[in-house]
């Protein structure tokens, strides 16, 4: 199962790999498509196809259980305004899944993810087809490329982690306050 999750906001940044997963989902008789958050509006392609499920709308525990099913998680941007400070919330989160992230070389995506190590890297619609079947073709690459990249989540990214490294955010904010706060004293 390939899968995305988003919102109907960010609907338009699957849609710009769109041929690339229609000839992909066409050569692959046993490739699912999940889409989830596009909202009821935005669908994929104009034909009804089985092998694509969407999820309008989702809960955190949907968005979990779905990410669980996923072998292969696209985190799709474009070169516009704005997309160049979009964070890898998304990717981490296909990380932590065990799925093998695709995201495009844009913002965070480009020094987060090591093309081929961690996940794939993919900047046009043939990037996006080309890395897409290599991961359907070979499951081994697949497993290994989701397995470094959960360690690395797990890592770098681990709740214990990210409660250090606020904890001392915090405690700089917090004696750089002391200090300027002495030094208006001393100032008075």
């Amino acid at each position: 199962t390939i899968g995305w999750v988003g919102s109907p906001g960010t609907f338009k940044y699957l849609s710009s790999i769109s041929e690339s997963l229609l000839r992909v989902i066409r050569k692959n008789d046993d490739v699912r498509l999940l889409i989830l958050g596009s909202g009821f509006e935005n669908k994929l392609f104009d034909e009804n196809f089985e092998k694509v499920e969407y999820l309008p709308f989702y809960s955190e525990l949907e968005m979990v259980r779905a990410i669980l099913k996923m072998d292969i998680g696209l985190y799709p941007l474009m070169r516009i305004e704005g997309a160049e400070h979009r964070g890898i919330l998304k990717a981490l989160n296909y990380m932590a899944g065990s799925a093998a992230v695709v995201a495009s070389p844009i913002g965070e995506s480009y020094t987060a993810i090591r093309d081929g190590e961690n996940g794939f890297l993919a900047d046009s619609n043939k990037d996006w087809e080309e890395r897409l079947q290599l991961l359907i073709d070979d499951s081994e690459l697949r497993k290994k490329i989701a397995a470094v990249a959960l360690l690395e989540v797990r890592k770098k990214h681990s709740r214990n982690l990210c409660f250090k490294k606020l904890n001392s955010v915090f405690e700089k904010a917090f004696n750089h306050a002391l200090l300027e706060d002495e030094c208006v004293i001393k100032n008075t």
